[in-house]
C-alpha cells in the first residue's frame, strides 16, 4: 500500500478529505503534524515506528519534504482563491472570533496588512516560504518553485471539482467509495456573489501568484481526469450520494469510527497519532 503525505491548505475541503482518509487507516497509520511540535517528535521517532505510519497529514508546507519519508506519495486540495480568502476571514471572523478580523470589514482586513493567509497562501505552502516571507513580498519567483513542487504529487484535487478529486484517489489508493458529507462549514460566511467588486478586487491583488497557481493546477488536474477512467468510482459516490439509507449508514459507520477510538484513547490509553 502507498504510503501518503497530505497538505492540508485550509479552507479547501480538506477537512472533509481528512475525516474520508481517517476511515480508511486505523490510528497507528495516522500521524497529523499541524505543530512544530509533532514535525520535530516525528523527525526523532525510531525508524521502526516511522515504517507503521501509512499517512501523514495536517497543515504544513513543502519545507517539510526534505525530511519526510522518499517513499511518501504527496497529495492535496486548492480552492479558487478568492473564494479560500473570503471563507478564512469569516473562519476568523465567526469561528475563531480573532481580532481584527471581528472588528473590520472584509478589504480593510486584508489591506491591513499581516494576515499570510490572504497573501498567496496557496503558494507560499507549495513553495515552502510560508510564513518566512513578509505580507506582500511574495514573488515569480515562488510562484515558480510552487509549480516545480506541484508536480511531484499523485494529486492535487480542487474543491470545486471535489466528487471528481474523491474518485481518483479513491481509484489511487484503493479506497472503498463512500458517501462524505462536507465538514467545517461556517453558516456565517456569505457567499462570493454578495462581496463588492472592490472586496473582489482586493482580494485578486494580493493572490495574483495564488489566481496563475490554481490555473496551473487546475489544468493539471484536468489532463489526469482525461487520462483516467473514474466512471464506475462516479457512478458508485452518486449512489451512496442520492441513496438514504446508503447515507445514513456512511454516516454512521463514520460516526461509529471516532467513537470507537475516543473510547481507546479514553479508556484503554491507546497511543494514536490519527
Amino acid at each position: 500500500m502507498q504510503r501518503i503525505a497530505f497538505l492540508h491548505i485550509p479552507k479547501t475541503a480538506g477537512a472533509t478529505l481528512r475525516s474520508i482518509i481517517q476511515r480508511n487507516y486505523s490510528l497507528r497509520e495516522l500521524y497529523p503534524m499541524d505543530t512544530e511540535r509533532a514535525r520535530t517528535a516525528f523527525q526523532q521517532m525510531p525508524e521502526e515506528t516511522k515504517d507503521r505510519i501509512k499517512v501523514v497529514y495536517g497543515h504544513f508546507c513543502m519545507d517539510v519534504a526534505s525530511w519526510l519519508p522518499g517513499d511518501l506519495v504527496f497529495i492535496s486540495m486548492l480552492r479558487d482563491p478568492i473564494e479560500r480568502t473570503i471563507s478564512s476571514y469569516y473562519y476568523e471572523r465567526y469561528v475563531r472570533k480573532t481580532e481584527p478580523a471581528v472588528s473590520l470589514p472584509l478589504r480593510a482586513f486584508i489591506q491591513q496588512g499581516g494576515y499570510l493567509p490572504g497573501d498567496n497562501w496557496m503558494v507560499r505552502c507549495f513553495s515552502g516560504a510560508s510564513e518566512s516571507v513578509p505580507f506582500g513580498r511574495c514573488t515569480p519567483q515562488m510562484l515558480e518553485a510552487a509549480k516545480s513542487a506541484a508536480d511531484r504529487f499523485a494529486l492535487i484535487g480542487l474543491s470545486e471539482r471535489f466528487d471528481e478529486s474523491y474518485a481518483m484517489l479513491c481509484q489511487m489508493f484503493g479506497w472503498r467509495v463512500r458517501y462524505a458529507s462536507a465538514r467545517n462549514i461556517n453558516p456565517h460566511r456569505t457567499p462570493l456573489g454578495d462581496s463588492s467588486p472592490e472586496d473582489i478586487a482586493c482580494i485578486e491583488q494580493h493572490n495574483r501568484f495564488d489566481i496563475a497557481f490554481y490555473d496551473y493546477c487546475a489544468r493539471r488536474l484536468e489532463q489526469q481526469l482525461a487520462d483516467t477512467n473514474i466512471a464506475p468510482q462516479l457512478r458508485e459516490l452518486k449512489r451512496r450520494r442520492e441513496s438514504t439509507w446508503c447515507r445514513m449508514l456512511d454516516a454512521y459507520s463514520q460516526t461509529a469510527i471516532g467513537r470507537s477510538r475516543r473510547v481507546a484513547k479514553t479508556l484503554f490509553g491507546m497511543r494514536q497519532f490519527g
